[in-house]
């Protein structure tokens, strides 16, 4: 199995990244207009059907992009501009100053893809010298940092992201060319078979109602 230099992982995994991220705000953008169209409708049924789900569906690719940018970051900063011996690396970091120095004015990503989209809705704080993850419902006199929210925030983001992956393949053309190359060659397709969902969760539901049963305090109903 071929293995990867430091400079192709990086390249591979910017491109992978914006690729996702790309995807994700044309996603968004097609959905908001979708739901401008819904909530024209003068049929109260197919507002409320669809404008819920669509809310849900937005939100969720919002997280998405959020994730995505900071794993774009963290690639950055914690591989990509570390590698040694090679100039172009430096030349690219200063090239890409403007753009980060933007990204960066939304500098609540990281702490709400730590507290709310990555894990488990704790905050990581000191308590005289312990660490302790706690609730963040409970925090009281919270500060809202930024992050994006409105559509022309990720259009943007989705935008500079592309603009530094394009700098970034652009140097290293071959590089990339060799990543895709030792992907398809390392890539070994395995089928999943389908399950069936209803009989599956039938058995779990009547498996866990048995042991239900053994408890009388406890009450459940679906």
């Amino acid at each position: 199995m071929k293995s990867m230099t430091s400079i192709e992982d990086s390249v591979l995994i910017f491109e992978r990244l914006n690729s996702c991220i790309q995807e994700y705000c044309q996603a968004f953008g097609v959905l908001c207009e979708t739901e401008e169209v819904i909530l024209k409708s003068t049929n109260a049924e197919v507002v409320i059907k669809f404008a819920k789900s669509l809310d849900s569906i937005i939100n969720l690719l919002k997280g998405e992009i959020i994730l995505r940018t900071d794993a774009f970051k963290q690639e950055w900063n914690r591989q990509f501009i570390k590698i040694e011996g090679d100039e172009k690396i430096k030349n690219i970091e200063e090239i890409c100053t403007p753009i980060w120095a933007r990204i960066d004015k939304w500098h609540g990503i990281q702490d709400y893809r730590d507290t709310a989209l990555a894990h488990n809705f704790r905050k990581k704080i000191d308590d005289n010298g312990k660490k302790k993850h706690i609730n963040i419902f409970g925090l009281q006199n919270q500060e809202i940092k930024s992050i994006p929210n409105h559509i022309s925030e990720f259009l943007l983001i989705a935008c500079l992201i592309n603009l530094m992956t394009l700098i970034v393949t652009s140097v290293y053309k071959m590089e990339l060319a060799r990543a895709f190359d030792i992907v398809d060659k390392n890539i070994v397709n395995e089928k999943c078979p389908a399950i069936d969902n209803d009989c599956e969760y039938i058995n779990i539901t009547n498996e866990v109602f048995e042991i239900i049963n053994k408890f009388p305090s406890i009450k459940v109903l679906i």
